[in-house]
């Protein structure tokens, strides 16, 4: 669904922390909708908080829906706390100091809310040597290792993916345990954790002392994350990250030599266009100097032409496979991408897809090559029309909003 312009506005103002009270003439249907991308984009909790001041302008519905959200979240905060907790202390006490990722350490120490940083799992940076140790100390703790995404398995050999059952089965609580802050082949050979653990800052993350990544190294890691992965089916929440870090710590930053850093790394397009999106949906200020910095430099041949292949790629998920394939290194790799592409391995299919007997497994694989070969071949995302935010130097103000049918379908 097309939303009117008046609520773009209006929404963009929330996000910005300028709430004004809604537009008039907004249709039932269009508020619906409206509450449906909120849950998708995981800003529903945010909304609720930064909408407050015009809470009584608001509709019924709306209000109900955004409080049920937070409340939604608060609880599910509370639980994943309480695992987090055990599950890095029992990490602190084998000797093993990771850094915690994405969901949670935002949560922790830019939100200082759980409820506000919608998340579904904890997710570890540990080096390559230290993966083992994690998986031996997760398993003892009655975790169960599901096998690798089939879309990470033939090129990370090794990552692990571990999830238990919460309050009873009730909530499923996954740990996922990196080595690499990416996974996408034309950036993961620059990302090794070995290189970004001594840069990494002390924090407290359910009450443990661990480390996060230093602010300037979350805001690459968020564009990274972002583009590299996620093009065509990103979130709000992930650009609400980037605008928090800029306002509380973008001031302060060298940008020549963090731009520097981008390019060394491959993330310099994908760092320029992050900050185009933050700042066209929140009007995230950008620093004196940021942009400047950014545009002097000239991104790597190799960068330039995976980045364009991404827009190409992003229409279907065939068309993204088949891009990081193009990126690795050697026709063997390339081969084993698909293989385990197309045929992962049980441990991932039998609960991916909650298969109630492995001898239905060959029907399931089936369904994913038709899957894979039809379905995604026409699939298009548009929830949002990120080019429409990329043109250099002006920011396009007009865009559009879609719901997901799924809801929180998408985990980060």
């Amino acid at each position: 669904m097309n939303f009117p312009d008046e609520l773009l506005d209006f929404l963009r103002q929330a996000l910005a922390q300028r709430p004004a009270p809604p537009p008039a003439g907004i249709s039932p249907a269009a508020w619906a909708a409206f509450i449906a991308a909120a849950r998708w984009h995981r800003v529903g909790p945010l909304l609720h908080v930064r909408l407050a001041p015009v809470a009584a302008a608001l509709p019924a519905t709306l209000t109900a829906a955004l409080q049920a959200e937070y409340r939604q979240h608060a609880l599910w905060g509370v639980a994943l706390a309480t695992a987090a907790g055990q599950v890095l202390s029992t990490l602190t006490a084998a000797g093993i100091e990771p850094a915690v990722l994405k969901g949670m350490a935002m949560g922790e120490v830019l939100y200082h809310n759980l409820a506000l940083r919608p998340t579904t799992d904890l997710d570890l940076l540990v080096p390559h040597a230290d993966v083992s140790k994690v998986k031996a100390a997760l398993l003892a703790l009655g975790f169960e290792d599901q096998g690798l995404a089939a879309e990470e398995q033939p090129h990370l050999r090794g990552e692990v993916a571990l999830h238990a059952s919460l309050l009873a089965g009730e909530l499923r609580f996954g740990v996922d345990v990196h080595w690499r802050l990416a996974q996408h082949p034309a950036v993961m050979f620059h990302l090794a954790a070995e290189d970004w653990l001594p840069r990494s800052v002390p924090a407290r993350i359910a009450g443990v002392p661990v480390r996060v990544l230093c602010p300037a190294d979350a805001l690459l890691h968020a564009a990274i994350h972002l583009f590299w992965h996620h093009l065509g089916t990103w979130h709000l929440v992930w650009l609400s990250d980037v605008d928090l870090l800029l306002r509380n710590h973008g001031a302060a930053w060298d940008w020549t030599a963090l731009a520097a850093r981008a390019q060394a790394l491959r993330t310099l397009l994908p760092l320029q266009a992050t900050l185009r999106l933050a700042h066209t949906w929140f009007d995230t200020p950008l620093p004196d100097g940021a942009l400047a910095a950014l545009a002097a430099l000239s991104p790597a041949p190799e960068e330039a032409a995976a980045f364009r292949d991404l827009d190409r790629q992003r229409h279907n998920s065939l068309g993204l496979a088949r891009g990081r394939a193009q990126a690795l290194r050697s026709r063997p790799a390339r081969l084993a991408y698909w293989r385990g592409m197309l045929f992962p391995p049980a441990t991932y299919m039998l609960p991916r897809y909650h298969i109630p007997w492995r001898g239905l497994l060959p029907f399931y694989y089936l369904a994913r090559i038709v899957k894979a070969v039809v379905w995604t071949s026409w699939q298009h995302d548009d929830r949002f029309r990120v080019e429409q935010a990329l043109p250099p130097p002006a920011i396009e103000r007009r865009s559009r909003i879609h719901t997901d049918p799924h809801g929180f379908s998408h985990h980060e």
